[in-house]
């Protein structure tokens, strides 16, 4: 039995306190207080309309919730003084891609060269679990048995049934959302860790 070490990033999108819109250009004041309280663990996402928190590697579920209820209550704490809030939610109800601003970074400016408006217009958040599988060859035979579980996932994660505004009839619409970006979704099914290393070879 392995003791897996998983790690959370959990994005969130930055609102007017008082509106609940996001704020299409990010209050450095707000980030330099919210850094100073939560240091590395807080750092900047490629719209400046979003944050993102990450925890420390863990082996409990407990533990990663202790460490996100902090983080939430934190930004909260520290937005309150400055009329900000967060929401972490798959898509902003109201969130208009045309409006969006990137944050000017040389990482993300790399993105948008290479990806045009699909990096800056879309407003995206996400929830992501890392797990660490420090046996190399055990990687492609945990990923098997999990593609079955996917819509199952899917199903219990969906928090995005809005778009620009619009109702989208899905109540996940961020996955649809995500498909314009060109290295999302599935993998392809490799067959062992050998054959994943020569499918990925450029």
């Amino acid at each position: 039995m392995h003791d897996f070490r998983f790690g959370i990033e959990e994005e969130y999108f930055v609102v007017d306190r008082r509106t609940a819109l996001v704020k299409a250009t990010l209050s450095q004041p707000f980030m330099k207080r919210a850094k100073k309280a939560l240091g590395p663990h807080l750092m900047y996402e490629l719209l400046q309309s979003q944050i993102e928190t990450a925890t420390t590697p863990v082996t409990s579920s407990q533990e990663a919730r202790q460490q996100l209820t902090y983080f939430r209550a934190t930004l909260a704490e520290v937005g309150r003084e400055h009329n900000l809030g967060i929401i972490a939610a798959g898509t902003h109800p109201l969130a208009l891609p045309h409006k969006q601003q990137m944050t000017p970074k040389k990482r993300y400016a790399k993105v948008a060269k290479a990806l045009g408006m699909v990096a800056w217009g879309s407003p995206l958040c996400g929830l992501h679990v890392h797990v660490e599988v420090p046996v190399p060859d055990l990687r492609v035979g945990i990923m098997h048995p999990l593609m079955p579980l996917m819509p199952l996932l899917l199903a219990l994660s969906t928090s995005s049934p809005f778009w620009t505004g619009c109702k989208t009839g899905l109540l996940g619409y961020r996955n649809t959302a995500n498909d314009a970006f060109p290295r999302t979704g599935f993998p392809e099914m490799f067959h062992s860790l050998k054959n994943m290393r020569l499918i990925s070879k450029p």
